[in-house]
């Protein structure tokens, strides 16, 4: 309402030399947090607006992903050509799928148990990892030009864009978007920067592409 006034649930002064650049929440209910990303860092505030865990220097600007399985919370961080894995804010193992990784990681649950951690890489592949078994690798894209910039799935459905490199010419059309149901769609003088899926009335899903064209 007008008359309304927000409060805060905290207010704290972060310890970084560094612009945050995006927020991921963690935890349980009774755990919960925020993961603060900069350019170079990557720090853990609880919900009272502590600071729980040393600053990691971390260079990147992907934003990291969060679960909670087998009540142990997970945080995968892409940097260059590698993910590192934290279990409860510690870097227990880490993913090199040999090339770089250019989408925000994301975690979805395949079935029962079955929790795998996906990506996007600079050579247009979409690779998956058991969470439960590291070595247990799937490769489900590998046959778009352009890098992978943002990757949305839910259960055995997923959808991608890519990004043309800025030197190539725009007023050409490019298919840079793609689902694993087979439909594809051509960007011309724009390209998408956003993703996300839904699905309509008949339960069938569903793209939501942003463009740079604010569209």
């Amino acid at each position: 309402y007008g008359d309304s006034i927000i409060k805060p649930v905290f207010s704290t002064l972060i310890q970084t030399n560094s612009v945050i650049n995006n927020l991921s929440q963690y935890g349980s209910s009774t755990t919960s947090g925020i993961i603060l990303k900069t350019d170079s860092s990557l720090l853990t505030i609880d919900r009272t607006g502590n600071q729980i865990s040393a600053t990691l220097n971390i260079v990147s600007l992907i934003k990291p992903a969060t679960a909670i399985i087998n009540n142990v919370d997970f945080l995968f961080q892409p940097v260059g050509n590698k993910l590192f894995i934290f279990q409860n804010g510690i870097v227990t193992d880490s993913i090199q799928p040999g090339e770089i990784i250019t989408s925000e990681p994301i975690v979805l649950e395949q079935a029962t148990e079955n929790f795998r951690v996906s990506f996007g890489t600079g050579n247009g592949k979409v690779l998956s990892y058991s969470v439960s078994n590291f070595s247990d690798s799937t490769v489900w894209v590998n046959d778009t030009s352009w890098a992978v910039s943002k990757l949305a799935a839910e259960l055995s459905y997923f959808s991608y864009i890519s990004t043309v490199p800025t030197l190539e010419v725009l007023d050409v059309p490019y298919p840079l978007y793609f689902d694993n149901a087979g439909n594809s769609y051509s960007f011309t003088n724009e390209q998408p920067i956003d993703l996300a899926i839904t699905k309509d009335k008949n339960g069938k899903y569903i793209s939501i592409v942003l463009t740079t064209r604010n569209k």
